[in-house]
């Protein structure tokens, strides 16, 4: 999996990302603390070939974000996910 961000963000997440999980099922600990380290880039191409491209952003920004990636590809899967 690779996370696109912004222009200028990717240093943000040199650290990785503090998750801390919560785990009700039975015969496992609580909770769970851990880092995770995101596979990140810029910029995508037609040429990466991702078969699924999921799309979470406010809802008034979901146009915009649907123009920016219309030719990213013909092939993939494209989930979008709008919030207030």
């Amino acid at each position: 999996m690779t996370h696109v961000v912004r222009a200028g963000r990717v240093n943000l997440y040199d650290k990785g990302v503090k998750l801390d999980v919560l785990d009700l099922r039975d015969g496992h600990p609580d909770s769970l603390r851990a880092t995770y380290h995101p596979k990140i880039t810029e910029e995508v191409s037609a040429a990466d070939g991702y078969e699924l491209v999921v799309v979470p952003t406010r809802g008034y920004q979901l146009a915009d974000a649907i123009r920016q990636r219309k030719d990213l590809t013909t092939e993939s899967t494209f989930l979008l996910f709008g919030a207030n």
